[in-house]
C-alpha cells in the first residue's frame, strides 16, 4: 500500500460514515415526532413506520461499508491482502489470525466507545402483518466480533441493500437505536490506522 492508496482508503471510509450519521439524523427527526412511530407492528403510522426502516437499512449499510473499508485498510498496512469475502468477520479474523496486537486493540476501541454511547437493538418486523410464530430473538453485542457478526447476519451487506427485500419473510429484523457508539469508534480506528502507516513510513 502506499500513500495514495492509504489516503483515499480514508476518504473513502469517512464517506460512507458520514453518509450514515446525515442518514441517522433523518431518521431520529422522523421517530421523534409523537405518535409517529412504533418500531414494532404491521403496519402502524404509515408511511413513517416504512420510512424509518428504510432509513435505518440506508444507515446501517453505509456505516458497514465504513466498517468493511477500515478492516481491509488495517489489513494492507499489516502486508496482508484482504480477502475476497464480503463478511465482516471474516476480515477481522483474518486479521486477528495474524498474531498483530491490532485486532486486540481494535476490541478495546470498540469496548470503549460502547461504554460511552449507550445503544440498545430495536426490533422490528419485516411483515404486512404483526402475526408472525416466532418473536424477535435478542442478541448481546458486547464485543466487536460479536457486532461484525450481526452485522453480516441481520444487515446482510453482502446480499441486501434494501428492506423491502426481507418484507416478505415475516420475520424479526434489529436494527441499532443509535450508532453514535460506531462513529467514536470508526473515528478512533483512524487514528490508530494513521498512526501505523506514520510508523511504516506510509504517511507523514
Amino acid at each position: 500500500m502506499n500513500g495514495v492508496e492509504f489516503l483515499k482508503l480514508l476518504g473513502d471510509t469517512r464517506a460512507f460514515t458520514q453518509s450514515a450519521e446525515l442518514i441517522e439524523q433523518e431518521s431520529r427527526r422522523l421517530k421523534a415526532k409523537p405518535g409517529d412511530l412504533s418500531p414494532i407492528g404491521g403496519l402502524t403510522s404509515w408511511p413513517s413506520h416504512r420510512v424509518w426502516e428504510s432509513l435505518k437499512t440506508a444507515s446501517h449499510f453505509n456505516l458497514g461499508i465504513a466498517l468493511e473499508l477500515r478492516l481491509k485498510c488495517l489489513l494492507q498496512l499489516h502486508g496482508m491482502t484482504p480477502c475476497k469475502s464480503q463478511l465482516l468477520s471474516v476480515h477481522f479474523d483474518h486479521l486477528w489470525n495474524s498474531q498483530s496486537s491490532t485486532a486486540v486493540k481494535l476490541e478495546d476501541l470498540f469496548r470503549q466507545a460502547t461504554s460511552n454511547h449507550p445503544f440498545k437493538l430495536e426490533a422490528f418486523l419485516t411483515a404486512y402483518s404483526p402475526k408472525v410464530a416466532v418473536g424477535p430473538r435478542n442478541r448481546p453485542l458486547n464485543s466487536l466480533k460479536k457486532f461484525l457478526v450481526y452485522m453480516d447476519e441481520d444487515v446482510e451487506l453482502f446480499k441486501k441493500r434494501y428492506s423491502w427485500e426481507t418484507s416478505m419473510n415475516n420475520e424479526w429484523q434489529y436494527y441499532l437505536d443509535n450508532l453514535n457508539a460506531f462513529f467514536e469508534f470508526i473515528d478512533t480506528t483512524e487514528k490508530l490506522a494513521i498512526g501505523i502507516a506514520q510508523d511504516k513510513g506510509i504517511v507523514r
